[in-house]
């Protein structure tokens, strides 16, 4: 080996333990680096996981966690209230937890409170306000907001804050309560009301049967009526609520024109005496709408004709109500026709009858249907009196065993001259 090589060979034995050193501290940095984002990932955890429950054991693993901040806050300025000592170490923490994260709602909330107890509500509402436009999921910014703006009478606003309310199970029932409560109180929130239910929210109908429960229907009727008026359509649920309370109550003329005033404009097609007798209409709810025994009866497609028809087919033990409607007939004579296709029924007897309601007699008309290959018109005659102010008009199936397999439709009650 040459003296040049030998030198080279020395440098590089020179140079292998320097290599070695420089690699053992890169990989002692890495570990502790590695070991330092470790720390940190579970410092981040434990403080989530301790910050609603125990924010001071939050802090202890993370000082500056924002989430946390924000829960010691509102832990202080409870425990200031209910001790009567002034809330400052909650304004201290919030600000930290403001400082650690602008966007801590927490935080602002703690901070509105203070402001409110002090007897800033100017500072409190906007506080507030800033806390409940950061988070729709923040409840108690919404429902304090909500019950300021209700006291302001600035309905469009509350109901706006109603509405993100509305949308979580533990507060929806209160707001609905509230919502409705101010709306039969002042004109100005039952319009503010039917301003926001146009647009149709997901809970529309919640406050809707909590208005016909707890307000006066007339109040429930116009703000009803403004919605259709706007061109959002009311479900079949909404349109019968009106009719369903005052008819319990018992008055089934005010019942019946509540009805008709909420029907979709299709729904005028399919009035008269018997509502939506051909099948044909909109459907509807209420007590002057089809009830329909689901398990025997639909309707679908008529057999042999176009449109839609009533279909029945059951087995019945004893006496099953197939369908039935409620009606409210001026005194007068009556013939009841309909056009029946009766394909199949055994043992028993199928019939259509119109009955007086709350009167202790029997029917007032009976309308038996045979068996028929095809479509077949049938008719009867009856007299309704003094006293029987509401009538039902029902599908019955009788018998033990008796078995219906059959299409009914064109089912009309019109004005006849008296026989005699």
């Amino acid at each position: 080996m040459s003296a040049a090589d030998r030198s080279v060979s020395r440098r590089g034995e020179d140079r292998a333990p320097a290599r070695r050193i420089v690699g053992a501290v890169v990989l002692v940095v890495t570990l502790l680096v590695a070991a330092a984002a470790v720390s940190q990932i579970i410092a981040v955890a434990q403080a989530r996981s301790l910050a609603q429950g125990t924010p001071e054991e939050a802090l202890a693993w993370r000082p500056d966690d924002a989430r946390a901040l924000g829960y010691r806050a509102e832990q202080e300025f409870t425990d200031a209230a209910a001790s009567g000592r002034p809330p400052e170490a909650a304004r201290v923490f919030a600000r930290q937890a403001l400082n650690a994260n602008p966007l801590e709602v927490r935080a602002l909330r703690v901070l509105a409170w203070v402001a409110a107890d002090e007897g800033d509500d100017r500072r409190a509402r906007r506080l507030m306000s800033l806390a409940a436009s950061r988070s729709q999921r923040d409840v108690s910014s919404h429902l304090w907001m909500f019950h300021d703006r209700l006291k302001a009478r600035d309905f469009p606003a509350a109901f706006a804050h109603g509405d993100a309310l509305m949308r979580h199970p533990a507060t929806f029932r209160e707001a609905a309560v509230l919502m409705t409560s101010a709306a039969g109180a002042d004109g100005a929130a039952a319009r503010a009301l039917g301003e926001r239910l146009q647009t149709g929210p997901a809970w529309r109908e919640i406050v809707v049967q909590e208005l016909a429960a707890s307000q006066r229907p007339d109040v429930t009727l116009s703000i009803l009526l403004a919605i259709k008026d706007a061109g959002s359509p009311l479900t079949a649920t909404e349109s019968a609520v009106v009719a369903t309370r005052l008819f319990r109550e018992g008055s089934p003329q005010e019942a019946y024109l509540a009805w008709v005033l909420l029907l979709p404009p299709s729904g005028y097609e399919a009035l008269g005496n018997v509502y939506n007798g051909d099948f044909d209409g909109p459907p509807s709810a209420g007590p002057f709408a089809w009830t329909l025994n689901r398990r025997a009866a639909d309707i679908a497609p008529g057999s042999g004709r176009s449109g839609q028809a009533l279909s029945a087919r059951v087995t019945s033990s004893g006496e099953q109500s197939l369908a039935r409607q409620t009606l409210v007939l001026a005194p007068g004579t009556y013939r009841l026709g309909l056009d029946a296709r009766l394909d199949g029924v055994g043992d028993g007897r199928v019939e259509w009858s119109v009955s007086c309601v709350g009167v202790p007699v029997g029917p007032i008309a009976r309308l038996p249907v045979k068996r028929s290959a095809d479509w077949t018109p049938l008719a009867t005659t009856f007299t309704v009196t003094g006293g029987c102010d509401v009538q039902t008009l029902e599908l019955k199936a009788t018998g033990d065993g008796a078995s219906v397999w059959g299409w009914f439709d064109t089912i009309r009650i019109e004005a006849a001259r008296a026989e005699g």
